[in-house]
């Protein structure tokens, strides 16, 4: 049984000094999944080792302002995130340490990711799901649109589902 922290969470919108952070996040929710719904050649293609070139992209990321990304904070410890492609209407992605999942954290990311989006005059979200996340995301709400394989490279195919919800 594990030890509960009882302390709640900050939300937070994030800084072009959480990149590496964001990056580091979302790999180590990605590698440290265990649902065996996809290889571990998948997951490594999926959230690729962090560097000095991908921080950077994020922190360019970070400054567009087309892009808002929350994160989630204990103990001034990253441990989850969500972002919002504006323009595109797009719930871009969102992760929540393993260790943290099953607390709501995920879902109040979301609902602020949501909020926002009304708030920048969208009346829907779609967002590209994961096998992993495909059931959280249909109790949030969203309904499926159609199932695809996106490209990683290196000839790795990542079955998605493409989903949306109404606001």
């Amino acid at each position: 049984m594990r030890k509960v922290d009882q302390m709640r969470p900050i939300y937070r919108m994030a800084k072009n000094v959480d990149a590496e952070q964001l990056l580091r996040t979302r790999r180590h929710t990605v590698i440290n999944n265990r649902t065996g719904a996809y290889s571990d050649a998948l997951l490594q293609a999926w959230a690729p080792t962090v560097t000095k070139k991908s921080i950077a992209a994020e922190e360019k990321a970070l400054e567009n302002p087309d892009r808002v990304t929350i994160v989630a904070e204990k103990r001034a410890k990253m441990i989850g995130l969500c972002t919002l492609g504006i323009s595109e209407g797009l719930l871009k992605q969102c992760y929540v340490l393993p260790e943290y999942s099953g607390m709501g954290i995920a879902r109040q990311l979301v609902r602020q990711i949501e909020t926002i989006a009304k708030e920048r005059g969208l009346r829907s979200l779609k967002l590209s799901s994961s096998l992993i996340a495909l059931d959280f995301y249909k109790k949030m709400g969203y309904h499926e649109l159609n199932r695809y394989d996106f490209d990683l490279g290196n000839g790795l195919q990542m079955p998605c589902v493409m989903m949306e919800k109404t606001l």
